[in-house]
């Protein structure tokens, strides 16, 4: 059991010796970092949970969403991810 535990973590141990994951919580891809896959509250006040890691899927969200893909580049750093984020928090 411990070894496969060790094994499903290997390659967030890798990617965090390589300096592609940070420790600080919402900063990477998988834990609420990018606009594209996080958790989101609804108006109702339920939640909706995306995952739409690759492009093709991410142009279906914001379609469905009523957005416009050509202004929403899929990029989860920065201020670029941040105003996504903000965007799809406020349906606007």
């Amino acid at each position: 059991m411990v070894d496969g535990a060790a094994y499903l973590a290997s390659p967030l141990f890798s990617a965090y010796q390589s300096g592609f994951w940070s420790n600080q919580r919402g900063t990477n891809l998988l834990d609420s970092g990018a606009p594209f896959y996080d958790v989101y509250e609804c108006k109702c006040g339920d939640f909706l949970a995306t995952g739409a890691i690759e492009p093709q899927f991410y142009k279906q969200l914001l379609m469905g969403l009523g957005f416009d893909p050509d202004e929403f580049h899929l990029r989860m750093t920065g201020n670029i991810g941040e105003r996504q984020k903000t965007s799809l928090q406020r349906g606007s």
